[in-house]
């Protein structure tokens, strides 16, 4: 069977007119959950998030959901403890990115972000 490594990085570049992108990789949202003091025993490892978020509406909208959405996204996967349907898993991710659009003020944050627990993959763009 094959290994799958995964590691965490932030980082930031310049775009098109100096406008700032941002990308997170989250290698272990195991321990990233864990620090925020959720439970999080009940989804399969690997787990992880990466995403990378557009600085087109200005660098420092990009730098607030770079911060903002694993924020809102972890306590809604910590939460429910049942079984994970993809269109769930989905949902919760699309509750997040657009609770954090609202709190940020970026009605048209551009974002795109895989969230990965055990054999899934889902995936979300803005």
């Amino acid at each position: 069977t094959g290994m799958l490594t995964l590691h965490g990085d932030a980082a930031a570049c310049a775009g098109p007119g100096g406008a700032a992108s941002r990308h997170v990789v989250i290698s272990d949202l195991h321990r990233a959950a864990g620090s925020m003091k959720l439970d999080f025993a009940h989804h399969d490892s690997p787990a992880a998030m990466f995403a990378v978020y557009d600085g087109a509406a200005g660098g420092a909208m990009a730098e607030a959901a770079a911060k903002g959405l694993h924020v809102r996204l972890l306590p809604r996967l910590a939460q429910h403890r049942g079984n994970w349907e993809n269109e769930r898993l989905e949902q919760v991710i699309d509750e997040s990115i657009r609770q954090l659009a609202g709190e940020i003020g970026a009605a048209g944050l551009a974002l795109a972000v895989a969230v990965i627990l055990g054999g899934r993959v889902a995936l979300a763009a803005s």
